[in-house]
């Protein structure tokens, strides 16, 4: 996914604007308070340690900013579960082949 990253950042000539850093999600390699936004989408449920990852991202983030987190769940209540599946069965690929040429790029 870095190396993905990489490629398109080249591409687009951002290679001076850009910085990737790979870092481990509980132990962030960032001074308290370097950002106004931390987040994450779809990934917090990757990481073992989501408390201390939630921590962290917090300590990162100045006083006044904000911790986002996009994260995807099976809903409990059979309907809203029905509605999820179809919207992963049907509309998701649909939107990923759009946008990427890939129908199976968001699941």
């Amino acid at each position: 996914m870095v190396a993905k990253a990489r490629r398109k950042i080249e591409k687009k000539g951002l290679c001076s604007r850009i910085r990737l850093i790979e870092g481990d999600a509980v132990s962030l390699p960032f001074a308290d308070g370097s950002f106004d936004v931390a987040a994450i989408a779809f990934g917090i449920r990757n990481i073992p340690d989501r408390i201390e990852a939630l921590r962290e991202m917090t300590r990162v983030v100045a006083a006044g900013g904000q911790v986002m987190v996009l994260e995807m769940v099976l809903p409990r209540h059979r309907l809203f579960r029905r509605i999820y599946h179809f919207y992963l069965s049907k509309i998701l690929p649909r939107l990923a082949q759009a946008f990427t040429g890939n129908p199976g790029a968001y699941l």
